[in-house]
């Protein structure tokens, strides 16, 4: 269930960036390689995916959605610290963007939960839910993450 729920928020990302991407007149470099990244994740040739969100990011390292999903990828190796520090930068360098925001504080909380850092998690996932209030994911792993604390504790 959980996650499921993580990457219903994936492909939500997934969905506004090619929205956002088809009211290009013109394909950006990065934005190749952001979906060269995000075809190799898909098939689950993580490192290849990296490869390409990090050359994605030497041309705009200020690509929220590349770092995003590079950060996801990390995830999915099991590489939380890596995540949890593209997350950071998402949120340094777009303090305004809700969606960046919401992904980034969400995601990072699910990194923290997978190192067993709870409070940490906890406090991004409130963070998430004080932005958007119906982030089921969110509401979701917030509950798990009480759980695990309370169970933590026994």
């Amino acid at each position: 269930m959980e996650l499921l729920v993580f990457f219903g928020v994936i492909i939500i990302i997934v969905v506004l960036v090619k929205v956002a991407q088809s009211n290009l007149s013109e394909v950006l470099p990065e934005d190749t390689l952001f979906n060269n990244g995000n075809s190799y994740a898909e098939r689950g040739e993580y490192d290849q995916a990296i490869s390409n969100y990090t050359a994605a990011l030497k041309i705009n390292p200020r690509h929220s959605k590349v770092l995003i999903h590079r950060g996801d990828t990390y995830m999915r190796k099991g590489e939380y610290d890596k995540a949890i520090a593209d997350y950071n930068t998402v949120l340094e360098i777009s303090p305004h963007d809700v969606v960046a925001n919401i992904a980034g504080l969400t995601n990072r909380g699910k990194a923290y939960m997978e190192k067993g850092e709870y409070d940490k998690a906890i406090a991004d996932y409130n963070a998430s839910l004080k932005i958007y209030p119906s982030n089921i994911v969110a509401l979701e792993e917030l509950k798990i993450a009480y759980k695990k604390k309370k169970s933590e504790k026994r």
